[in-house]
């Protein structure tokens, strides 16, 4: 739930809105531009201040503050908490901003170096975090990348101080209304039946199995996860594997699990 007062929606007042990157690809930031059909109406609704991908120019005052990548230093941290101090509504923008995204696993790997690799003694790696790890954030929008379609949903929401409510239900079900192949049926490893939906089957549809880049849909545990891997006949370590990558199912993978994928090989 958004905590803050709805905006005024008319053609005179817009929110000023500043897009921000911390640790990331800027692929995300990218999608706003994505779908030409329908991006004018999305960019209308907003005052854009602050944008490196689009503007030269930043501003300090601004109302919804989107933000991509995950926090891996102090300066980063401090930059995030000056910007929810700034802002009204804090969105967390894709996959590194909501779990830490692939940015998580560099501490992992950094873990699996020995010190004889090193030819000195290894400092404690500090992993990645996800934003609301340091600040209250209002929304997230998952996904590696976000998709368009969604993020065009949502930001009206966001405008009228109306609560944002995610799928609850796993890409398996978009997968199946676009009658793909299953591909755990075929001896494919994929988290499609436990990764929360919205993206449209967007990698199973083109014959890759699922990453769980927008994390594990309500109530799904361990033990079901092993169970569909033996149903499947799937190796248990492929899907944990899987589970490791964006963060999102950090909280599902038992110690023993975790210990043998931070010793990841470079």
């Amino acid at each position: 739930m958004i905590r803050n007062k709805p905006f005024v929606l008319n053609k005179c007042v817009r929110p000023k809105v500043a897009f921000f990157k911390l640790t990331s690809c800027e692929g995300c930031q990218l999608q706003v531009f994505n779908r030409e059909s329908g991006v004018l109406k999305f960019l209308n609704q907003m005052e854009i201040v602050d944008f490196r991908e689009a503007i030269t120019g930043t501003s300090s005052c601004y109302d919804v503050a989107f933000i991509e990548g995950s926090v891996n230093n102090e300066e980063q941290k401090m930059k995030l908490i000056e910007i929810r101090h700034r802002a009204d509504t804090v969105v967390a923008l894709g996959s590194c901003a909501c779990f830490g995204g692939i940015n998580q696993l560099v501490a992992s790997c950094e873990k699996g170096i020995s010190e004889a690799d090193k030819g000195k003694i290894s400092p404690s790696p500090k992993t990645p975090k996800a934003l609301d790890e340091i600040i209250q954030v209002d929304v997230h929008i998952y996904g590696c990348p976000v998709k368009k379609k969604e993020l065009e949903s949502i930001f009206p929401r966001i405008l009228s101080g109306k609560p944002v409510i995610h799928n609850k239900y796993p890409v398996c079900r978009e997968c199946k209304q676009n009658h793909n192949i299953c591909l755990l049926d075929l001896g494919e490893p994929c988290l499609g039946s436990v990764t929360r939906g919205g993206c449209d089957a967007w990698c199973t549809g083109s014959g890759m199995g699922c990453w769980g880049c927008r994390g594990p849909i309500p109530k799904v545990t361990q033990r079901q996860l092993e169970r569909l891997s033996q149903r499947k006949g799937i190796d248990f370590d492929s899907l944990a594997e899987r589970m490791s990558c964006f963060g999102g199912f950090s909280n599902l993978l038992c110690q023993q699990t975790e210990d043998l994928y931070k010793s990841c090989q470079l």
